[in-house]
């Protein structure tokens, strides 16, 4: 069996980068162009490589190696993998492991779901260590009606899509959705702590040929943007969505404002055709229990690993 690896550079790469990983991913598939625009605003210091597999001729799997920018961990590194046959997983981990220790890495970071066991037992075999458990879950909107759940809102409180939002204030609006996203990001769960995001860099992503910026919804108290929920329609099967980011600031936590939001979006969906909607939230997140209340079941958990001191490993 000949195994080699190639970096993903060409359209060809990126297309066939996009139907492995969807074959892995159905409840997010992506086109190549959203794939290849999701590091769209990374600083140049952040290393990213992405390579696929390829087995006998025959491409394989598709794997990332990349600095997870948003941690500013400069030595930390991730990686991520979609096989969609067991029997390649282990080859190809093992050679973006060795490829993190290339790159410097003195921590490494992997992800997984527990759909896929045979992954499971290969990171946790490499030393790494559970720091994290996501609960996937989603929401049929053919079954849930979100009027049920519609919040009021006090007279001072609105909520505006971007497209809005924009309109409303032109001059500040991208500033304000920056605002929120990373003040509320700030105190979202992650393996890692979060670190702000430059504006002038998460602005391009915002700005992307592939942003939904209408799906995305702003609630503001008076001028102040106070909570977000986003969501993302797939390009690919509009029937279904992905759930972005949703909280609320904690000074206007405990008054129904997240289900507020949330329920307004939902309605939003399911009066464009949208069936059923996606989302992740860490196994203790008040906002898991929120989305139960909202019609979503659980569905399976993605699984966030983390291994330090690797360098030692290449000593």
């Amino acid at each position: 069996m000949n195994t080699t690896y190639r970096l993903v550079q060409t359209p060809e790469d990126w297309s066939s980068a996009a139907n492995l990983r969807n074959r892995v991913r159905t409840e997010n598939p992506l086109t190549p162009e959203e794939l290849q625009n999701s590091s769209l605003g990374r600083p140049e210091w952040a290393k990213i490589e992405r390579y696929i597999m390829v087995v006998d001729g025959v491409d394989v799997g598709y794997g990332v190696i990349n600095d997870p920018f948003w941690f500013h961990s400069r030595d930390r590194l991730e990686i991520v993998i979609v096989c969609p046959a067991a029997e390649h997983f282990a080859t190809f981990f093992d050679f973006l492991f060795d490829r993190g220790i290339e790159l410097g890495a003195n921590q490494l970071g992997a992800m997984t779901f527990t759909t896929r066991p045979w992954e499971v037992s290969h990171i946790e075999s490499r030393g790494f260590t559970l720091v994290q458990r996501n609960c996937e879950s989603a929401v049929d909107l053919t079954e849930f009606d979100p009027k049920d759940h519609l919040a009021p809102l006090t007279p001072s409180m609105r909520i505006l899509s971007l497209p809005e939002l924009a309109e409303e204030y032109p001059d500040t609006w991208k500033q304000m959705a920056w605002r929120i996203e990373m003040d509320l990001m700030s105190d979202v769960p992650l393996p890692e702590p979060f670190k702000e995001e430059p504006f002038e860099d998460w602005v391009i992503g915002l700005d992307s040929p592939t942003a939904q910026n209408e799906a995305s919804f702003v609630l503001l108290d008076g001028d102040k943007p106070i909570a977000t929920c986003q969501l993302l329609p797939n390009l690919l099967d509009p029937s279904i969505s992905n759930t972005g980011l949703t909280g609320v600031l904690p000074e206007y936590r405990r008054k129904g404002l997240a289900r507020a939001i949330k329920s307004h979006v939902l309605l939003w969906g399911k009066a464009r055709g949208i069936r059923q909607i996606w989302t992740d939230n860490e196994e203790n997140n008040p906002m898991y229990q929120l989305n139960l209340e909202l019609g979503y079941r659980k569905k399976f958990d993605w699984l966030f690993y983390s291994l330090s001191d690797v360098q030692s490993l290449a000593k």
